[in-house]
């Protein structure tokens, strides 16, 4: 299903009347931030279904859509038709405005002098197919998210999570998400840990979700993303963790050690990076041990990698442990990491790898050493290689010589 569109706008009133407002299209966003628009009055949303469609023409783009427009909430549109050109990207793509279910479509709305008729070319609109067994249900939706009471959003913000439509839930969550100081009872609580399971996988929609639990400042919330928080690993239980970290409830490194110890591989990134962030000595010994195992290398990739951001002191020195473990990756990740870090303490080990190590190991050295500004890591670069006229490195054969 083809969820956002770029469209070509090409309106013509069919009933001219005098003073007309300009209708210009609106960037495909959140469902609900377009809803916020409509409300505020910078834009119109309207349920529309296709009449009849013209095809491309010969070296041509683009369909040409004679639109009825349905409801348009109450805006009392004098024209009941639009024409719609949509650009069609993509020859084998089929036009995403059916004749065999009705739409909603987003327009800007611009204030304008009249005009008795008008025209728009240019920019990109969203547009969501409407079934006829969802239309009731989704107007309702828009309604009450175009209402000024914050508990009526809120309201239909839950509905709208549960709605077959997966974008508009995702949407819905993620709005859910940026929403403060909305208190949740039980039941919408309850809705959004059930939602929540559902939608396992979708990261998006979880992060908004949990930000809400989070944002609302109920005891209830706040003992929901306790519960999650204590629930076997997932996408949702590590974002609980953050969360409460957020809100001053920091849960023991050495707890968030075993949890991530237990965790399947696919779930172990995530807290994986929670720990990472602790930088305190639990987290040193973990990430010491990690590295120094036969295991995942995937996972001590992802470690090293998340030390290289993160930065600082401990790991810095724990990476240049790490140029002298014997697995050959993870000597090259470490060099890499310490070059993002700027480390001054690996340039000597990075120059003799340079000269002594394997091919991958002296690239990885190379690649280290040139994201220095430390003078001696930008002599020993110098005094070996050259720049060509193109700007690439190569070898000073004098030196390599002797």
């Amino acid at each position: 299903m083809k969820y956002l569109l770029n469209l070509f706008l090409f309106f013509f009133l069919l009933f001219p009347t005098q003073a007309h407002t300009l209708l210009s299209d609106s960037d495909p966003q959140n469902f609900f931030v377009l809803l916020d628009r409509v409300q505020s009055g910078e834009a119109l949303v309207i349920l529309g279904k296709v009449e009849k469609t013209q095809n491309p023409a010969t070296n041509k783009r683009y369909f040409l859509h004679t639109v009825q427009i349905l409801n348009d909430l109450g805006r009392n549109l004098s024209t009941r038709k639009i024409l719609v050109m949509e650009d069609q990207w993509d020859p084998t793509v089929r036009s995403a405005l059916s004749d065999k279910n009705d739409f909603v479509l987003f327009l800007s709305k611009s204030k304008v002098p009249p005009f008795d008729s008008f025209r728009i070319l240019g920019g990109s609109s969203r547009v969501i197919p409407v079934y006829p067994q969802q239309r009731d249900r989704l107007l309702a939706i828009i309604k009450h998210c175009c209402a000024f009471s914050p508990n009526e959003k809120k309201g239909a913000l839950i509905q709208a999570l549960q709605f077959p439509d997966k974008r508009i839930a995702q949407d819905a969550a993620i709005y859910l998400g940026e929403m403060k100081g909305i208190a949740l009872s039980s039941k919408e609580i309850s809705t959004l840990l059930q939602v929540l399971q559902q939608l396992e996988g979708n990261t998006l929609a979880q992060l908004g979700l949990v930000k809400g639990l989070k944002n609302s400042g109920d005891p209830a919330s706040r003992e929901a993303l306790r519960s999650l928080a204590k629930s076997k690993p997932s996408s949702s239980k590590w974002r609980a963790i953050q969360a409460l970290e957020e809100l001053g409830e920091k849960i023991p490194t050495t707890q968030l050690v075993r949890e991530v110890e237990f965790a399947n591989p696919d779930q172990q990134p995530a807290g994986l990076n929670l720990i990472v962030k602790r930088q305190d000595a639990a987290a040193v010994a973990f990430l010491r041990k990690l590295l120094a195992s036969g295991g995942n290398f995937e996972i001590q990739r992802l470690a090293i990698e998340k030390m290289g951001d993160v930065g600082g002191t401990p790991y810095e020195q724990l990476l240049v442990e790490n140029l002298k473990n014997p697995q050959e990756p993870i000597v090259v990740q470490s060099l890499i990491a310490l070059g993002k870090m700027q480390s001054v303490k690996m340039i000597l080990p990075a120059i003799h790898l340079l000269d002594h190590g394997t091919p991958h190991l002296r690239g990885a050295a190379f690649l280290a050493l040139s994201t220095s500004q430390d003078p001696e890591a930008v002599h020993a670069l110098e005094e070996r290689y050259e720049r060509g006229p193109q700007g690439i490195w190569k070898k000073r054969e004098h030196f390599h010589e002797h």
